[in-house]
């Protein structure tokens, strides 16, 4: 009896490599935000405790979404969290990179969390 769920080794392939992908972005971008912090630091007249809550919130957001993540994978199919994981992942990095206030930027921080 065959399963129409089955895929093709291309399709798994590209499956996995999408998904190494995004994992890569989200590392790449918690790593390259540091280097910016001194030119926000400036921009935006910030204090060194001020700027670190961009980095600081990015951690807390995402801890608490990796056990609401398990929630969430009961109740919706792996493409549609991914989908979402992604949109919100580019909706908080379009805010971040248009924000033209520093709490603008701490919430762009805080969707790219729960997208990451």
């Amino acid at each position: 009896m065959s399963s129409d769920l089955s895929i093709s080794k291309f399709q798994r392939n590209m499956t996995v490599l999408t998904m190494m992908l995004g994992a890569f972005i989200v590392l790449l971008n918690q790593t390259l935000l540091t280097t910016a912090l001194p030119d926000i630091m400036k921009t935006f007249e910030l204090s060194l405790d001020n700027v670190q809550w961009l980095t600081t919130i990015f951690m807390l957001v995402n801890g608490i979404m990796i056990p609401i993540s398990a929630y969430y994978t009961v109740r919706f199919s792996s493409k549609s969290l991914y989908l979402t994981a992604v949109t919100l992942f580019i909706i908080g990095t379009i805010l971040y990179l248009v924000a033209p206030y520093y709490w603008m930027i701490l919430i762009g921080r805080v969707v790219q969390a729960i997208g990451a």
